[in-house]
């Protein structure tokens, strides 16, 4: 009997579902992984591996929305994105090749700040994230 316990423990473990990745930390900021040309709202660099990449965004692609704010200035789109909740999707209305399109991104974590990625500046100042 108990031979036949640990056979169905043993099973039951090894045919559980494994997630793919660890969930989004919820109070961690929104991250889409481009970075626009100087001066403008069309993509330079799109980061593989990133929300945007994986979505399909790509490099030249111009943008006219993310989510709710108009591209207009890109310390907007930095602040909106950022303060959306990682794991929300939103639509990012581009143009590319003449024709627009709108793409569904699902909002990454934004990465420790690094040499690479600084953290991001904000004319506002964002409440203070909890401690944990």
């Amino acid at each position: 009997m108990a031979e036949l316990f640990t056979l169905l423990v043993l099973v039951s473990v090894g045919l559980a579902p494994v997630p793919a990745e660890p969930p989004p930390d919820p109070l961690g900021w929104g991250y889409l992984g481009v970075a626009p040309e100087a001066g403008g709202m069309r993509l330079a660099v799109v980061q593989p591996g990133t929300p945007a990449a994986k979505a399909g965004l790509q490099k030249g692609d111009e943008l006219i929305s993310v989510g709710t704010v108009a591209a207009r200035d890109w310390q907007d789109i930095t602040e909106y994105v950022c303060n959306t909740r990682p794991g929300t999707v939103i639509r990012v209305k581009v143009r590319r090749d003449g024709e627009e399109k709108s793409i569904p991104v699902r909002i990454g974590i934004r990465p420790p700040p690094s040499p690479d990625l600084p953290a991001p500046q904000f004319r506002r100042r964002l409440p203070a994230a909890p401690d944990r």
